[in-house]
């Protein structure tokens, strides 16, 4: 310990000696910075390449497949056409192949004589704010009032990416509260997965 009447020892790194060095601090934050940014790349690049076949000739919707298109439907059926008659959505939405829709309408009816749907409707719900904000523009603008159109589908891809950064805030703000510095990035980097699930599959981001 250094005396209050003693001139503090300046080490040649310029850190007085008995006070804290910045340096592992500063290195911590640019590694963390160098994360951020190559996680970013890596999601935006991600987020193209899954993306632009929805504006190529081919229309690729950026929700499709027999799950997402699932968990994607509770939305439409509930805020535009106001019943759970998953059928009659199934053959109008362009999200699944002709040959995954024969393949569903091989099971059996509800009691009730409608399609069921399995998956549940918590990754809906956590979507609807954005959801519905992407209905109101396209009521106002004109961009679709089936439900499934892109803005549907970009708007609900867009929420679901800001979810997952928000987790690795968190996640991020947890790690420095309880982790020492050598163990937060190596802790924090496998958590990346979020940004994956949320672009690439967005309803299996739950």
């Amino acid at each position: 310990m250094v005396s209050a009447n003693m001139n503090p020892v300046t080490h040649r790194t310029g850190t007085r000696i008995g006070q804290p060095s910045a340096i592992p601090v500063r290195r911590e934050w640019w590694s963390a910075l160098g994360l951020a940014l190559l996680g970013a790349v890596v999601a935006v690049s991600g987020m193209v390449y899954h993306g632009m076949g929805l504006f190529t000739e081919r229309h690729l919707p950026l929700i499709r497949g027999l799950d997402d298109t699932y968990y994607f439907l509770w939305l439409p059926k509930l805020v535009v056409d106001h019943d759970l008659d998953f059928e009659s959505a199934l053959a109008q939405c362009p999200m699944i192949t002709e040959s995954d829709y024969q393949l569903e309408f091989t099971t059996p009816p509800t009691p009730t004589g409608m399609h069921y749907n399995k998956f549940p409707v918590g990754w809906a719900l956590g979507s609807l704010p954005f959801y519905l904000v992407a209905r109101a523009a396209a009521l106002v603008f004109g961009l679709g009032d089936k439900g499934w159109e892109p803005v549907y589908q970009i708007a609900v891809w867009l929420g679901q990416f800001g979810y997952a950064l928000a987790g690795l805030v968190c996640a991020w703000r947890i790690f420095c509260r309880w982790f020492r510095p050598a163990m937060r990035q190596r802790r924090c980097w496998p958590a990346g997965w979020q940004v994956r699930w949320s672009t690439i599959n967005p309803p299996r981001f739950r």
